[in-house]
């Protein structure tokens, strides 16, 4: 069977995806594995004895030895302080010091087992809390700079409503000047000062002397003679 470390990866990948935040570091996943071992050490020695122990081994071996298939009524040469017994494996299965100090062994282990997953839950917990505090402090502090710039904004159209708009001043319009124009424009008109003005010309011909009008004689009655009559 070829080993693909891609699938791997990807298999732990898709297992840390449902871990929290604070077991998904490789440091943390290790101190972990650390405080479980430190925790089922710490009950075991509270415990067990050296003796106990011994009778854990014994019985691991007896169970281990029928498991392969070796005889159960086979002896096993069990050392105590008054000399070596032989015992049969099936004998250490059923023996209530064997038993009880393989009772005593796995209860010692789920104890350390769960005193380690107790300080690793309220080791989360404290991070939970932790990150929803600062989530809460920065939505909080959102939400206050949002105010401080609705009010700034309110300010600024309360001052731009009441301050006089000023005129803006108006381009220059620069007239371009094309033969269309040119074109269309209207001639220059000279004015009658000017034409007064301008001096006349030597070959022009004399003005003629303005005629006299005729002198008007008093009405006169007919058959009657006047002083002024000839």
């Amino acid at each position: 069977m070829s080993y693909d470390p891609w699938e791997v990866n990807s298999r732990q990948g898709r297992f840390s995806q449902y871990l929290p935040d604070f077991l998904q570091k490789k440091v943390s996943q290790w101190a972990v594995l650390m405080l479980v071992a430190a925790c089922i050490n710490w009950q075991l020695s509270e415990r067990m004895s050296e003796q106990q122990y011994y009778f854990v081994l014994l019985y691991l071996r007896a169970h281990i030895s029928m498991f392969i298939g070796l005889d159960p009524v086979g002896n096993i040469s069990v050392s105590s302080p008054d000399g070596s017994v032989d015992v049969t494996r099936l004998g250490i299965t059923e023996h209530h010091y064997f038993t009880g100090s393989w009772a005593r062994f796995c209860d010692a282990i789920l104890s350390g087992i769960g005193m380690a997953f107790f300080y690793t839950a309220l080791a989360v917990t404290l991070s939970l809390a932790n990150k929803y505090i600062e989530k809460s402090a920065q939505k909080r502090q959102q939400a206050l700079d949002e105010i401080d710039r609705q009010v700034a904004l309110e300010k600024e159209r309360e001052r731009l409503r009441w301050e006089k708009p000023k005129p803006a001043p108006t381009p220059p319009i620069e007239t371009l000047e094309t033969d269309v124009t040119n074109e269309f424009a209207s001639p220059q008109v000279e004015l009658l000062t000017e034409l007064l003005d301008e001096p006349e010309d030597e070959d022009s011909s004399p003005e003629p002397p303005p005629e006299e009008p005729p002198i008007a004689k008093p009405l006169r009655l007919p058959g009657r003679i006047y002083r002024d009559d000839d």
